[in-house]
């Protein structure tokens, strides 16, 4: 696998020259049920008009924080310590998770499958294409990967996320 920036909707890349430091390590499911992306819009408008809830600025002022003390740990030893990657956890939030899970409850089975196999979190992406693990090593992969393939037959795969240099 080469580096790559992805942007748009994945349909612009660009190769990255060297491999950037991994902020965390992970798993990428694919559940194979298909979410249609407009059934799980209007689920969220249902839903939202009931009274949901919104991800507001405090979630997004603790990421910031987060990035930045991860950032200085890593520069400074190498790794993420799972102390740090353990916080991630508790801030991933998914406003059309719970909405997502409802019209397709593989998506919940298979997170909650990612978890019990030992991730340190588990959240959908988007509108429930997939849904990723964080890990907190390559070693914590393997056996979340081992675990969780041992009741899986879906698409899976190792996901590393990266902090890519700034573009100039």
């Amino acid at each position: 696998p080469v580096p790559t920036r992805c942007a748009g909707i994945g349909e612009i890349r660009e190769r990255l020259s060297g491999e950037p430091p991994a902020i965390f390590d992970g798993v990428l499911a694919i559940p194979t049920a298909r979410a249609e992306t407009a059934t799980v819009f209007r689920k969220h408008a249902a839903l939202a008009a009931a009274g949901g809830p919104e991800f507001g600025s405090k979630q997004e002022f603790a990421v910031e924080i987060w990035r930045s003390i991860l950032y200085k740990e890593r520069t400074r030893t190498g790794r993420a310590p799972r102390e740090a990657v353990s916080a991630l956890g508790g801030l991933l939030f998914n406003r059309l998770r719970r909405s997502a899970e409802e019209v397709v409850p593989e998506i919940r089975s298979v997170r909650t499958a990612l978890l019990a196999a030992g991730a340190v979190a588990a959240e959908v992406t988007g509108s429930g294409s997939g849904v990723f693990a964080v890990c907190d090593g390559p070693e914590s992969v393997s056996m979340v990967l081992e675990r969780f393939g041992q009741t899986y037959s879906g698409p899976m795969s190792l996901l590393r996320a990266v902090e890519f240099p700034a573009r100039t």
